[in-house]
């Protein structure tokens, strides 16, 4: 079982209370360990995340403290590589399925809510997995011709 550093909850202050109650939770569910390198953000560090395409939009939910950025600590240095997040984000699901909040990751943008990943013990209900979703958002791009932007330590309140 993991916990949650002081500067992750630093990083906390001023993001959506059920988004700190889901990380919070889900920190003691994964079986990979994280630490939140970002919740709230000002307009300034969002325009110079967008000037380093690191991000699309300058209307992210990090604006308003409904978004965070979580990063996998598969080695020293944490990892940026998507396929080490599937646990987490199936973590993340599991803790917003408790406090009943819907929850849209970064690596999969159009999976509105990414609690149907443990719906795998409902019997009318296909298996889907965290890869399944990042593949299905990748198909989907490059069905109309757009690339994928991946941003898999990427997780928000879905409040649209």
């Amino acid at each position: 079982m993991f916990r949650l550093s002081k500067r992750s909850l630093n990083n906390l202050v001023g993001v959506n209370s059920g988004l700190v109650r889901v990380v919070k939770r889900a920190i003691e569910l994964t079986t990979v360990d994280f630490v939140v390198i970002e919740g709230v953000r000002t307009l300034e560090r969002q325009k110079e995340l967008l000037k380093a395409g690191k991000t699309q939009t300058l209307d992210s939910n990090h604006l308003t403290g409904n978004a965070v950025d979580l990063l996998a600590l598969t080695s020293k240095e944490g990892s940026w590589d998507w396929h080490d997040y599937g646990p987490i984000a199936l973590a993340m699901a599991k803790a917003a399925v408790e406090f009943n909040l819907p929850i849209r990751w970064g690596a999969a943008w159009i999976t509105k809510d990414i609690r149907i990943l443990t719906l795998e013990d409902e019997p009318d209900v296909p298996h889907i997995t965290p890869l399944g979703l990042v593949e299905n958002y990748i198909e989907y791009k490059r069905a109309k011709g757009q690339k994928p932007f991946i941003d898999a330590p990427h997780f928000e309140v879905h409040l649209k």
